[in-house]
């Protein structure tokens, strides 16, 4: 029954390692009891009036433990119902009543339901918001094979249901963002019943958390704090539910570990289990210069299928090495059966499945062709980065390091919003810092050379060599990320098709794509041949790469293969300064 729960974000609780707090400890090990009780003991009436008190037990204080004790108890009542049904001869009324609703948790177990036999045809049904009284009605039959689907078939409906309203009630795919403005933190998430006001509960020390999660008394000498934030909609026309929340942490303190929680204030709202972040060095330069060292996991790319949840594990097990992902467009391809308006199930299904990721470390992104229905809106109110539906692009410094975000997906032609946009900070970013990091990152690469149509033919592609293109080399842009294709290339320090410098003297951007964390698509294994002068390594196999900035001078580029993690390329890249 664990599996159908998702890890526990909190380690540090009692019963021993398993990361529950003591009262769900107590209850889950209730609920197993009362599942092997109903398994391999002989049933009475009576024990099913326990299972029945079971339920009418507050639930544990963290969302995950309250789906584990309240699944388990589902199954028990099943397997109970399952073994009366199948022992004894004759027909009983049983009274079934609804679990009430608990102000901060939701509701999961038991649903109301009703067995009948009317001419050997056996129907069901039930309702997961009734707080009526209702009765069973309990016909034996010896014919096992049909109450065994019968039975079967009312456990999974039973787990599934609890499962559907308790989603609705608490956050999922909780995600963090940073912010162009130091001390700053996005923490945003999904519901499908409105939060009323989306609150995010904050603190350096986890035992303070966890005692105000639970409303106890604060250890001496902590804090914890309370943002509040907004919980909007998606637009009517968009065809989606629910709402997405998101809540600005401010004033945080620089290379500081905090632990949080989400909820919310309304009746059905719940807290999920503790997680934590830690800041940047919010600019504060170090004894070696501007730069404190940091390591970012990039890629693009990544949506159901093609292997892309090898990519989530490897990413998940080394997740302590890195401070930042950077997703260079095209998350999740949920536009491929509804190009216009995307398909929500399967956006809500990979932000869940990347949640480990989101939810630890700052995720910033840029939309990709993939990314583009529903206006951007769906994207930007689901990642709610610096820019707007409206303007997807952005800037932002970390650790020493000026980052720039474009969209290939909106016009870049010289004189639109966005080309003068981005002439301008990276002008403003010069005039200050000269010798600084500048490493740029949008979806659709401008050098690349497998036989896919977009490196081959010379339409989009070249005005973005011959505007951006031109941007970057007068600004002094060290590193373009992106994906795209769905290969890993680097590039030399290349500019108008010729290799500028090397790694030692880059004389121009060094370009990276890295297309290979898997979706649906597959990958992009053929090449133009011959290799382009300007291309330095090419590998078409699943994987993804980091960036360690390690100083104001040096940084190390690898590509790692998500096959037994394997180092595949790596590459020290000097910082450069261009003519």
């Amino acid at each position: 029954m664990f599996f159908f729960v998702g890890g526990f974000h909190s380690k540090d609780r009692c019963c021993g390692n398993s990361g529950l707090s003591n009262t769900g400890c107590l209850l889950i090990k209730i609920s197993l009891l009362a599942c092997y009780y109903s398994t391999f003991s002989p049933l009475t009436l009576n024990s099913l009036k326990v299972f029945q008190s079971l339920s009418y037990l507050p639930p544990p204080p963290f969302v995950e433990e309250a789906f584990i004790y309240k699944y388990i108890l589902s199954l028990s009542l099943s397997l109970s119902l399952y073994q009366l049904y199948s022992s004894e001869r004759y027909t009983t009324r049983i009274p079934i009543y609804p679990l009430p609703l608990h102000s901060t948790h939701p509701s999961l177990l038991p649903v109301p339901y009703k067995i009948l036999k009317s001419s050997n045809i056996y129907t069901y049904n039930f309702n997961i918001k009734t707080t009526q009284r209702r009765e069973m009605t309990f016909i034996n039959n010896q014919n096992h094979w049909i109450s065994i689907f019968i039975l079967l078939t009312i456990c999974i409906c039973n787990i599934a249901l609890a499962s559907e309203n308790g989603l609705n009630a608490f956050p999922q795919s909780v995600k963090l963002s940073l912010t162009p403005v130091y001390g700053q933190m996005k923490v945003s998430w999904f519901t499908s019943l409105e939060n009323g006001v989306s609150l995010v509960q904050y603190s350096q020390s986890q035992s303070a958390l966890q005692a105000s999660l639970m409303n106890i008394k604060l250890p001496a000498g902590s804090s914890v704090y309370t943002a509040n934030g907004t919980s909007s909609a998606f637009a009517t026309e968009s065809n989606w539910f629910g709402f997405s929340n998101m809540v600005l942490l401010e004033s945080l303190e620089p290379m500081t570990t905090y632990f949080y929680a989400c909820g919310g204030k309304t009746a059905t709202s719940a807290w999920t289990s503790v997680r934590k972040f830690t800041t940047g060095s919010f600019g504060k330069p170090t004894s070696t210069g501007s730069v404190t060292p940091f390591t970012v996991a990039l890629y693009g790319d990544m949506g159901f299928g093609g292997g892309f949840n090898q990519t989530v594990q490897v990413l998940v097990d080394n997740l302590d090495h890195y401070d930042m992902i950077l997703h260079v467009g095209d998350i999740s391809y949920a536009d491929y059966d509804r190009v216009l308006q995307g398909n929500q199930t399967i956006w809500n299904d990979f932000l869940s499945t990347i949640e480990p990721i989101t939810s630890s470390i700052p995720y910033m992104s840029t939309p990709g062709n993939h990314d583009v229905f529903y206006s951007f809106q769906a994207y930007q109110q689901t990642f709610n980065m610096p820019g707007s539906s409206n303007e997807p692009w952005y800037s932002f410094d970390y650790n020493g390091v000026h980052f720039v975000s474009y969209s290939t997906e909106s016009d870049i032609s010289p004189f639109t919003r966005q080309y003068q946009w981005l002439k301008n900070d990276l002008d403003t970013y010069r005039s200050k810092n000269p010798k600084g990091w500048v490493i740029a990152y949008a979806h659709r690469p401008y050098y690349c050379s497998t036989q896919w149509d977009w490196c081959r033919k010379q339409t989009l592609r070249a005005l973005i060599e011959s505007t951006i293109g031109e941007l970057f080399q007068q600004y002094n842009v060290d590193m373009y990320l992106a994906g795209h294709t769905h290969a890993y290339e680097r590039t030399q320090p290349v500019y108008k098709q010729l290799q500028i410098g090397n790694y030692q003297y880059p004389g121009a951007t060094v370009h990276m794509i890295v297309g290979t964390p898997g979706n649906q698509e597959g990958l992009d294994t053929n090449w133009i041949y011959p290799t382009p002068a300007w291309s330095g390594y090419r590998y078409a196999e699943l994987g993804y790469a980091t960036m360690s900035i390690v100083n104001d001078t040096h940084l190390l580029w690898q590509f790692i293969a998500d096959k037994d993690q394997q180092l595949i390329d790596e590459q020290w890249i000097v910082k450069g300064y261009f003519d």
